[in-house]
């Protein structure tokens, strides 16, 4: 008996913790959405939870959006202070004088301060509000793979880590060219200058040619030569041949961890190549397009009759598109596509596809769904899509294929994307009216009339 009484204390005690463990997985998880009111000509911000229930009330003239557990906001617009989700001040920015500071949101536990002026004064912070750089600078951009443009009084440029580390020190130019793996800056006068990521500088010249591909650099002294291949460590690793020309050679910069890139032959048909310009998908195509996510568009036929086709990394085939589809762009995790409808040209049918290949919205009578637009967000990898259903519009997420907000707007163009290190919204004009919404369809509110400058 004894055992068994010892026994079930124990599960309780397991049941306890499971629930506690439960408990703090879903506080972590939980997100705060910010919300305003307008007063006069003026909005105040506060925070809603997941089912709208108000945490933080709307008090705040100016307020981003919680990021790892914390949110920048301000009474006045000058003195800066972050809160966590319970809404409770954590810590202060120590800004001095009347000028207009803001503050940023975490992301990777780095937040960019910055003074609107024309002096120095913008640095970075962990999640205490420690300082992580030793000077301040005039502005500070936030690259996408996780380091930091900053921009000196006198206009040279420096590259930090998330550490506040000064990797690359007062160059004469800004990067012209940021990958996984380092940075290629150009200088006043057109030397061109490649460091890792550890800020060492290798290569140099003003003469020659240039081509970065993630892992390796090709570099060919004489124009329209073969190309020496260099890693980050400044090794030599291959030559590429003068035949081999890439076709994208900016959108390889723009793709995260791209590890084949489209190149043409000598009889400009397309294939794809690796890092040391060997084609490891045989170029066979009329056309293609780099990879994303695994996949890649290609094409084959001829200019009068084009066949399009969805392949993987191997050059296999996962979908062939129909030659009626005219238009096929990639929205996040779908490619948005186009063909003729019949009954009225002006109004082309729609259909939505993910990267194995699958409809999830067929063009035509299996979805109620009409004509869809495009918005784009530079450098983020999120594009949204405004669709018609019913003569009303709305949008889809090209993340998840889901409607994130209903159509009940009367045109696409009262859609527009705005992105800052501090805030992201959706807007949603029509006439006098504007609704304004966070990236993943939550509504923030609605505006009047003639307001203050409200993105911050």
């Amino acid at each position: 008996m004894k055992k068994t009484s010892a026994l079930f204390a124990f599960a309780l005690v397991f049941l306890a913790m499971l629930i506690m463990g439960s408990t703090e997985a879903e506080a972590k998880t939980s997100t705060l959405h910010t919300f305003f009111k307008q007063e006069g000509d003026g909005l105040k911000y506060g925070f809603k939870d997941d089912k709208g229930k108000v945490v933080v009330k709307a008090k705040y003239w100016e307020a981003g959006h919680f990021s790892e557990g914390l949110c920048p906001v301000s009474y006045d617009g000058k003195q800066w202070f972050y809160i966590n989700t319970k809404g409770k001040k954590v810590f202060d920015i120590d800004s001095t004088g009347e000028n207009y500071w803001t503050a940023g949101n975490y992301i990777d536990g780095v937040a960019i301060i910055a003074v609107n002026d024309a002096t120095s004064g913008t640095y970075l912070i962990d999640k205490t509000g420690k300082k992580l750089t030793v000077n301040d600078y005039r502005y500070i951009k936030r690259l996408d793979n996780g380091y930091f443009d900053a921009t000196s009084n006198d206009d040279t440029h420096s590259i930090l880590n998330k550490k506040g580390k000064v990797l690359i020190a007062s160059c004469p130019g800004s990067p012209e060219r940021v990958t996984n793996y380092g940075f290629l800056f150009t200088f006043d006068g057109g030397e061109k200058s490649v460091y890792n990521m550890k800020g060492k500088q290798i290569l140099s010249t003003t003469v020659g040619e240039y081509t970065l591909v993630d892992n390796a650099v090709w570099f060919a002294k004489k124009e329209n030569a073969d190309k020496t291949v260099y890693n980050w460590s400044g090794q030599k690793i291959g030559k590429v041949v003068k035949s081999v020309t890439l076709d994208n050679t900016v959108e390889c910069y723009n793709i995260p961890e791209n590890k084949l890139h489209v190149a043409r032959n000598k009889s400009r048909k397309y294939g794809f190549v690796d890092c040391k310009g060997k084609f490891v998908i045989k170029p066979v195509y009329r056309w293609a397009g780099e990879f994303r996510d695994g996949v890649a568009l290609v094409e084959k036929g001829t200019a009068s009759s084009q066949q399009k086709y969805l392949i993987n990394t191997k050059g296999k085939t996962i979908l062939k598109f129909s030659k009626q589809v005219g238009v096929i762009r990639f929205a996040s995790k779908y490619l948005y596509l186009e063909k003729t409808n019949p009954s009225n040209p002006n109004k082309p049918l729609t259909a939505l596809v993910n990267l194995k290949g699958k409809y999830v919205m067929k063009f035509g009578k299996a979805s109620d769904f009409g004509y869809m637009g495009y918005i784009g967000l530079n450098g983020r990898n999120k594009e949204y899509i405004p669709f018609e259903q019913k003569g009303k519009w709305g949008v889809i997420s090209g993340d998840t294929g889901k409607v994130i907000i209903p159509a009940k707007y009367d045109n696409e163009y009262v859609f527009s994307v705005n992105y800052s290190d501090t805030n992201q919204y959706i807007y949603a004009t029509s006439g006098s009216r504007t609704d304004i919404y966070e990236l993943d369809g939550t509504k923030m509110g609605s505006y009047k009339g003639t307001i203050r400058n409200w993105v911050h």
